[in-house]
């Protein structure tokens, strides 16, 4: 919850009370911050208390839900506290109508299925279909983690993005929906999502898009395409800089010469100078 945007909350909610929905899994970072204002806290659990009706919220902790790497005193123990029907599932597992819960919360060890039940993991851990960027470390492919792991059901958060990852052979499903709204210029075409799972008939699931406003109305594009410039600008510049074979060890004298060197703005070399000189 980026933003205190509470119309796709209460559309959410709704939405799982028309489909007769018995549980909303939620795989962390419920919150940004262990410790949000009173006043956005209590919106969050009035809009519960009106609009969840039956229908259990069964979640993890994340990153962002922990004070220094603990739970205690942050605002996801005491949601579930305030009200009855928030449960943070752990790795003991919760059985509910012949299905089996399982959670595991940012940075804890798995533990295995329990044979005799449709089995759903609920986990907070870097899981992707492909990497982010090119230099991404610590993180699991979601095809291998599935195969390895013999839940039915596999429900991840931590990546922003969403996609999705079957193994047909075991006929088991992973979902990462990603964020429930953007937060950052790298979501620019994010689509925020929630599924329809049926423990029952589990191959019928369906993707129901979650409205945003439009990239246009939230961020300032005119802005975005000059830092992107900007970037661009001094990658090359970076990488310039990286390519010169003979250079001394004198970085001031190194820097000059590239600059003259390159043609660049006459005024940037006289403003790098005289600070340089000072």
């Amino acid at each position: 919850m980026k933003t205190p945007y509470y119309g796709n909350s209460r559309l959410f909610l709704n939405t799982a009370n028309e489909q007769r929905c018995k549980a909303i899994l939620l795989p962390g970072d419920v919150f940004d911050t262990p410790t949000p204002s009173y006043r956005f806290f209590a919106r969050v659990l009035s809009i519960l208390d009106e609009c969840l009706g039956n229908i259990r919220v069964l979640t993890v902790y994340g990153q962002h839900d922990m004070k220094y790497r603990t739970t205690d005193n942050t605002a996801l123990n005491t949601l579930r506290y305030a009200n009855n029907s928030v449960r943070i599932l752990d790795r003991e597992g919760w059985v509910f109508d012949k299905v089996c819960f399982t959670g595991c919360s940012w940075n804890e060890e798995l533990i295995a299925p329990v044979r005799g039940y449709f089995n759903v993991l609920l986990t907070h851990r870097m899981l992707v279909d492909k990497k982010i960027w090119e230099g991404q470390e610590h993180f699991e492919y979601a095809d291998v983690f599935l195969k390895n792991h013999k839940f039915d059901l596999i429900v991840s958060g931590d990546n922003h993005k969403y996609f999705y990852v079957g193994n047909k052979r075991n006929r088991s499903h992973l979902f990462n929906c990603g964020s429930m709204m953007r937060s950052t210029i790298s979501q620019l075409e994010h689509k925020p999502v929630c599924i329809l799972f049926d423990t029952d008939s589990p191959d019928d699931w369906k993707s129901i898009p979650i409205p945003i406003e439009t990239t246009e109305d939230v961020f300032k594009m005119d802005e975005i395409v000059s830092i992107k410039e900007r970037n661009s600008d001094l990658a090359s510049f970076i990488e310039g800089l990286s390519n010169q074979k003979e250079m001394g060890l004198n970085f001031q004298s190194n820097l000059l010469n590239y600059i003259k060197e390159n043609n660049l703005n006459p005024d940037i070399y006289e403003l790098i100078k005289e600070g340089m000189n000072e």
